[in-house]
């Protein structure tokens, strides 16, 4: 089986699934919310949880497909053998994704790696994406750190002490604002004290015998004598 058809095959079931159960759930859902009055915002949060359980399903099922296609890779396989399959948990904006990658042995220098997590940009240490690191440190900047936690996801209980070693992994950042910024992008463009625009017209003859007149604009900073 191809890597094309073993994706085409999971999120076909993931859709299907979605569309049988969860499409259905949410209708039924909201036909009972908009019974009473005043209980949109409770469909809101239904709907976040459940496309949130979209999410997860996605990402576990792109995470399968990239460790299978690799492990059928034929030039792989001349290269490196399969050691065992390890289960990992890794923390994302959808919530907690749990999956199993493998764990191949170099037949060259006997190195250890995880080529799918490898190839995705997931190194062996992650506890948590990228993008989940990148959000809470982006709302530590404006309020306490475990509030950052619980605004940026409510469905994983990440401490205090999580998101100072997050922002800890950063290193050092340059204390610059979006006006410094401009400012320095502004001193790096070429300035010039005079430029000159001219403007001309020419007849250019075509192939079936006619003639145009296309005007011609010069755009520079002047000639050297």
């Amino acid at each position: 089986m191809t890597k094309q058809n073993i994706e085409r095959m999971s999120l076909m079931n993931i859709i299907q699934d979605f569309m049988e159960n969860g499409i259905k759930n949410l209708f039924e859902l909201l036909g009972k919310e908009l019974k009473n009055k005043g209980h949109f915002s409770k469909f809101v949060l239904e709907l976040k949880k459940q496309l949130d359980s979209l999410g997860i399903e996605i990402c576990k099922t792109a995470l399968a497909v990239a460790d299978e296609a690799i492990r059928i890779e034929p030039n792989g396989k001349n290269q490196w053998v399969v050691e065992r399959r390890d289960k990992k948990t890794l923390l994302t904006t959808f919530g907690e994704i749990k999956y199993e990658r493998t764990y191949y042995k170099s037949k060259k220098d006997n190195e250890y790696k995880y080529l799918s997590d490898e190839f995705l940009g997931i190194d062996c240490h992650d506890r948590m994406d990228l993008s989940l690191k990148a959000q809470l440190v982006k709302e530590a900047v404006d309020v306490a750190y475990d509030k950052s936690a619980k605004k940026t996801i409510e469905s994983i209980d990440l401490s205090s002490q999580t998101v100072m070693n997050t922002i800890r992994e950063l290193g050092e950042i340059p204390n610059i604002t979006y006006k410094d910024q401009c400012q320095v992008e502004e001193s790096k463009k070429t300035k010039v004290k005079y430029l000159y625009v001219e403007a001309d017209e020419d007849h250019v003859a075509l192939q079936n015998g006619k003639s145009v007149m296309p005007r011609l604009v010069y755009v520079h900073e002047g000639y050297e004598h």
